[in-house]
């Protein structure tokens, strides 16, 4: 038979065990205490008119590819320069220039001398856009924070960590995993007014 005071130790330990793995659950992590912390900024990191936006570098720091388009004319509005030199998705490339005319972060970290937690100590993608009057902004990203949403982004001129909307680089970063081809035709669409469609052979 178990004694009384055995029944009362493992009662005891059951509690002690519950309260630990509750209160190991509700500590926040490093990188979410620190997120709780940011600074709020209601300050964009540039904001410029969509016409001044004339190209943009998208570049895979891990892989080393690179896209790069810039603006073209009425016929070839957005032209692909690398990784290879053609005519660029219009569309696609549009949404990803309006995705930075103004690009307001979400908060800002302490600047630390530790990167490696945020991931950029070794970022994995660079953006650069090219602006009119030969000027550039860019910042560099590194991983995606634990509780998902933001993006931990260093950006030159700027010591803090920025806090960057993960879904407003969406468009941006698409293009390095797909690259910004124009669309092709598909069956059944209306030919254009330049080519002309050859008639088929009748019967006699």
């Amino acid at each position: 038979m178990i004694r009384r005071s055995t029944w009362i130790f493992l009662a005891a330990f059951v509690v002690l065990l519950a309260g630990a793995i509750l209160w190991s659950r509700s500590k926040p992590g490093v990188d979410e205490a620190a997120l709780a912390g940011a600074t709020p900024t209601a300050e964009p990191l540039w904001s410029v008119p969509s016409t001044d936006i004339v190209g943009l570098r998208l570049e895979d720091l891990q892989t080393g590819v690179v896209v790069e388009v810039r603006r073209g004319d009425e016929q070839t509005p957005w032209r692909m320069i690398s990784p290879v030199e053609g005519p660029a998705d219009a569309a696609r490339v549009e949404w990803a220039a309006n995705s930075l005319l103004s690009p307001r972060p979400r908060g800002t970290l302490p600047a630390t001398d530790d990167l490696a937690p945020f991931g950029l100590a070794n970022p994995s993608r660079r953006v650069t856009v090219f602006l009119r009057g030969n000027v550039a902004r860019s910042f560099e990203i590194g991983r995606i924070s634990p509780t998902g949403g933001v993006f931990y982004v260093a950006v030159p001129g700027h010591p803090e960590i920025v806090l960057l909307n993960e879904f407003s680089l969406a468009d941006v970063l698409s293009l390095l995993d797909d690259l910004p081809y124009p669309p092709t035709a598909t069956p059944g669409e209306a030919l254009p007014p330049s080519v002309t469609a050859t008639p088929e052979p009748t019967g006699n």
